[in-house]
């Protein structure tokens, strides 16, 4: 029983062990690896701030190790300056450090405004009012902001070079459910109109509603990935499928917003009784089909073959349905919503704006373009 009972708290913990092992690796080397430079290379007494420098720039979100690196440094260097300028004009003191503190808070918030760097400056700040003698605080100023570089540096490196993320690995994880969610709650919404089951059109518009999360999500991720695989050369390879994922994340945003449309009108339609032609949902089925395909195709197709098949087809028939004489205004707008939904489905695939409305309209399309609108 007591087993049972210890699997059953510990057990959501393991799993976020595993999936942040390396995260968790790279932080500990990097402190180790920090106070080895400082400490016995450098030979600086004690290089307390490198190993912390290390875990700053490592342990925060992938995708802003870079940026959070250089708040880091500016920080050190602000509350360097700050304290070592006030240590020589007015010295130490309880007094003093209350204006140290706030001279370098202050300029911290005018220069960054970032969190990071406040804190730093604040810290670098009160080290130096507070264990520096005066003769000596350019010394462990200096000291100090070395250390930091050589904690930040060290973070860098594992980053980029001893223990890269695999880029690709955390785009895939991270469109995976943008993908199927977007694709299962379009084929929800078809399923609805083609039963007419009012029940199952709001549970598809319920899902439609936190397909957003999941975007954000992965656009977060795809950021990540872009600035992996932009530092760590043994991952340039992967610079061009990350990018392919990254020009989706906005088209996929406004596929989210028609997705919410058409289930939102889908549900209108169902309570209403409105008879509602076959067109309609069998289109919307293409367009599902075409979302699943399009996750598989920016891996692997550059051309995107399967995913428009199935986005022409979807707007196929969707013209199809168009074309029927009497058909209610609120049937010609959930169509017209298919088409405007497959038209960013192509942007999606890297089509421009151009290439994408000559697809609709039937045109042979223009040349492809590799510059973006």
């Amino acid at each position: 029983m007591w087993r049972t009972g210890l699997v059953d708290t510990l057990g959501p913990g393991v799993g976020r062990v595993r999936a942040g092992w390396l995260p968790i690796l790279q932080c500990s080397v990097g402190a180790g690896l920090a106070w080895f430079v400082a400490y016995d290379l450098l030979e600086h007494p004690e290089p307390f701030f490198a190993p912390i420098a290390a875990v700053l720039a490592l342990g925060v979100s992938l995708g802003q190790r870079l940026s959070r690196t250089l708040q880091l440094l500016g920080g050190v260097i602000l509350g360097i300056l700050v304290g070592d300028v006030l240590l020589r004009v007015v010295g130490t003191g309880a007094a003093q450090l209350v204006l140290f503190v706030a001279v370098a808070l202050v300029l911290a918030v005018l220069l960054s405004g970032s969190q990071l760097t406040v804190n730093q400056a604040a810290v670098s700040a009160v080290l130096l009012a507070t264990i520096a003698p005066p003769g000596e605080a350019t010394d462990i100023g200096l000291s100090r902001f070395v250390d930091a570089l050589v904690g930040a540096g060290v973070g860098l490196v594992i980053n980029a070079l001893l223990l890269p993320v695999n880029p690709l690995t955390i785009t895939r994880r991270a469109a995976d459910p943008v993908f199927l969610d977007l694709s299962a709650v379009l084929a929800a919404v078809a399923a609805a109109l083609e039963a007419a089951d009012r029940r199952a059109a709001v549970a598809a518009l319920t899902r439609a509603r936190l397909l957003d999360r999941r975007l954000a999500a992965f656009g977060a991720e795809v950021d990540a990935a872009a600035e992996l695989a932009r530092l760590a050369p043994v991952r340039w390879s992967l610079r061009a499928v990350v990018q392919r994922y990254g020009a989706t994340v906005i088209y996929l945003d406004y596929v989210v917003r028609h997705t919410r449309v058409l289930a939102r009108r889908s549900f209108v339609l169902i309570d209403q009784g409105e008879p509602v032609v076959p067109e309609l949902p069998a289109a919307i089925r293409h367009l599902a089909a075409a979302v699943r395909l399009l996750r598989s195709d920016l891996d692997r197709d550059t051309a995107f073959t399967a995913s428009r098949a199935e986005i022409s087809a979807a707007m196929d028939v969707s013209a199809a349905g168009m074309r029927r004489e009497g058909l209610a205004v609120s049937l010609q707008v959930g169509l017209e919503q298919v088409r405007s939904t497959a038209v960013d489905l192509l942007r999606a695939s890297g089509l421009t704006l151009a290439e994408a409305q000559a697809a609709l309209d039937g045109l042979p399309p223009p040349p492809m373009s590799t510059v973006p609108d």
